[in-house]
């Protein structure tokens, strides 16, 4: 299940929409850009990349960089009538994204660009020209559980984690 927060989701340098709709999995995060039908899913994403940092790590922020064959994906559509399956697609062989604790919000970012991409319509590979994209978005904190999808044990202690990088950025 998706959820809307206040970011910014840019393709090409243009922005796309100033809201981004995006879950995380325990597999990969799922990031769109509402009403464009234009999303990211990155494939090596699980939340323990966040539960297990320090809590310096979480106040200052930590920028992690995946390469590897389709590690992510751009998926644009539906193309022409929404049951027939038509999406623009692109493979991503390398993508950063950053996690910032500030101010009782996850401060998430992903940035990159991707390979040549396939038509939903054309039959020939590689058809499509490399996107560059570069989203951002906030989690608020009482969202947090949901959207990472933490069990109450698990969240407890993240949320003492979390206290006590919170208190790191008001020292």
């Amino acid at each position: 299940m998706e959820n809307t927060y206040v970011g910014s989701f840019e393709i090409d340098g243009k922005e796309i929409s100033s809201r981004v709709s995006s879950w995380a999995h325990a597999s990969h995060l799922h990031a769109g850009a509402p009403q464009s039908g234009i999303c990211i899913k990155l494939f090596v994403f699980n939340p323990s990349l966040l539960i297990w940092l320090n809590d310096r790590s979480l106040s200052d922020g930590i920028k992690y960089s995946i390469s590897g064959h389709k590690c992510a994906s751009v998926r644009s559509g539906p193309l022409g009538h929404p049951g027939d399956g038509e999406f623009d697609h692109w493979d991503i062989d390398n993508i950063d994204f950053e996690f910032r604790y500030r101010k009782m919000q996850l401060h998430i970012q992903l940035t990159g660009t991707s390979l040549r991409g396939s038509g939903g319509f054309s039959r020939a590979k590689d058809d499509l020209d490399p996107l560059r994209f570069n989203i951002s978005f906030i989690v608020e904190n009482h969202e947090l559980q949901k959207y990472l999808k933490l069990s109450d044990s698990i969240w407890g202690s993240f949320q003492d984690k979390l206290a006590s990088s919170q208190a790191l950025n008001n020292a």
